[in-house]
């Protein structure tokens, strides 16, 4: 069965579904033929999202940019985000750095879309607040992680990559706190774990981390994460 193509964005504050389309003036999204005719819109292209072709448990067409809310999600869990993955050629959502493909391990009965990233920023303003406050930027070819202290002044931790910069600025919006000196020392105090195998699947192997026990699943071409996104552990390679 093929998926079908569909696209929407904004025009003014109204969402506009159709095909998209490239014009001399920037993106449309035109309506799909009624009696031979088809309205045309320019829409914002910030706003431009595709139709995923799965719905959630009520129905609802999933499109990327979508936020939702899936099953064995904790308080403590982001809303997922919809985006599509490029390397897996696959529409998923993202949570807590974490990513999952749609229908490959949430069918449609064990998601519910609450809001779209465009109208309801506030399902998103928590973690919003703390990136505000948290910046990654890259050094010279190296990362830098900007901290704030309570006093208003900001301590800056060098990482080697991204990804390193990326994991610690997570462990700290998932703490929800805001840092001071004490901690921030703790912090750079790196503990040390690895990944223990246990069980896999076809294409994908579940992992767990021998410092918190929290499990992370790797698919095939995914090297292994060097930090534990929970608790924040260095995992040595055996």
């Amino acid at each position: 069965m093929m998926r079908e193509i569909l696209f929407r964005g904004k025009f003014g504050n109204e969402w506009k579904y159709g095909f998209l389309s490239i014009e001399p003036k920037g993106l449309v999204i035109k309506e799909p033929y009624k009696n031979e005719s088809s309205n045309v819109w320019h829409i914002d292209a910030d706003t431009v999202g595709q139709y995923t072709g799965l719905t959630d448990k009520n129905g609802t067409k999933i499109f990327e940019g979508d936020i939702i809310d899936f099953l064995y999600r904790s308080d403590d869990d982001d809303y997922g985000i919809v985006q599509y993955d490029v390397d897996e050629t696959e529409f998923g959502f993202v949570y807590n750095l974490i990513y999952e493909g749609l229908g490959r391990h949430y069918p449609s009965k064990d998601i519910e879309v609450v809001g779209n990233i465009h109208d309801n920023p506030e399902l998103m303003e928590e973690r919003r607040g703390m990136e505000n406050k948290l910046k990654v930027r890259e050094v010279c070819g190296d990362y830098a992680l900007d901290i704030p202290f309570a006093d208003g002044s900001v301590n800056t931790i060098y990482f080697n990559s991204k990804r390193n910069a990326e994991t610690v600025k997570h462990i700290i919006e998932v703490d929800g706190s805001k840092p001071n000196e004490a901690n921030v020392c703790d912090m750079q105090e790196i503990k040390h774990g690895s990944w223990e195998y246990d069980s896999e699947g076809v294409g994908y192997a579940n992992y767990l981390c021998s410092e918190c026990g929290n499990f992370l699943t790797f698919y095939e071409d995914i090297d292994l994460y060097p930090y534990c996104p929970y608790c924040g552990a260095k995992m040595d390679k055996e």
